[in-house]
């Protein structure tokens, strides 16, 4: 696998960064508790709103990327350098831990995975678990971030109003969501106009495994590697469940952070 790494592989790994981000969006207490009570041995914890996430500002959707130095700060304090090999896992849902992976390849970092089934797969395996915060000497990591992986919300704006073959508009939110029969985050129920909807979650199994690349490759056949592809769902954290899996599978997809929260901010029409 090109982007995921099972438990079993964990321990032939040197100079790894194991990363805790384990989130319920309706509980924000439950990732630092959850980390507390039980985590990987020398696993590190980052929370999605403070340290993935950068400030919001009337240009942004709810979860805008962190800044590089916000996320420069956090890898050194783990004492995380250009070497390391980074593994982010979250509770299964793979509802945060994609969002992780995307923001160090974001800023150029290239040994970074996503744990295959998250924290109950390791538990499952055996790994060995910890309450301590792991110690570490303050390092030293050099980020570049690539624009190139962003679509701009001009770009949405002008695909929206007018779409072409080149380009597919991806929603990753459920398809209850996508069509505007429940709402729960945000105040108008519906999607941005000429988005088409594959449910993140259904890249999974049941035990939040990555499926095979062959039903991966199957469920994306409508799309050629030949348009630009542009992933988003509501606010740029479960997009990053998709552009992980196409990327998996060989796309280079770009990723619209704003995502369904900023078209709703910029007061536009949906479908």
């Amino acid at each position: 696998m090109k982007n995921f790494i099972n438990p079993d592989e964990l321990d032939q790994l040197d100079n790894v960064i194991l990363i805790d981000v384990r989130q319920d969006l309706q509980d924000p207490t439950f990732g630092p508790k959850a980390y507390a009570t039980e985590h990987l041995n020398n696993a590190f914890y980052l929370s999605l709103e403070e340290d993935l996430t950068g400030e919001i500002t009337e240009n942004t959707g709810s979860h805008p990327l962190p800044s590089q130095d916000q996320i420069k700060k956090r890898l050194e304090e783990m004492g995380a350098n250009n070497e390391s090999v980074f593994v982010f896992y979250d509770e299964g849902s793979n509802f945060t831990a994609p969002r992780g992976w995307f923001i160090l390849k974001y800023f150029g970092l290239e040994k970074v995975f996503v744990l295959n089934g998250g924290f109950p797969a390791a538990v499952n395996y055996g790994y060995k678990m910890s309450q301590e915060v792991p110690k570490a000497q303050k390092s030293y990591i050099e980020l570049s971030a690539n624009q190139e992986l962003l679509a701009s919300y001009d770009e949405i704006v002008k695909y929206s109003k007018k779409p072409n073959d080149e380009m597919v508009l991806i929603d990753s939110r459920s398809a209850e969501r996508y069509r505007g029969e429940v709402e729960h985050l945000y105040d108008k129920a519906g999607h941005i106009p000429n988005a088409v909807n594959y449910f993140y979650g259904d890249n999974y199994t049941d035990e939040g495994i990555k499926k095979s690349d062959e039903e991966l490759k199957e469920r994306f056949s409508d799309l050629t590697k030949e348009q630009d592809i542009v992933v988003s769902c509501g606010s740029g954290v479960t997009a990053c469940a998709n552009y992980i899996i196409l990327d998996e599978v060989g796309f280079e997809p770009r990723l619209y952070n704003g995502s369904y929260s900023l078209w709703l901010k910029k007061g536009n029409t949906v479908d």
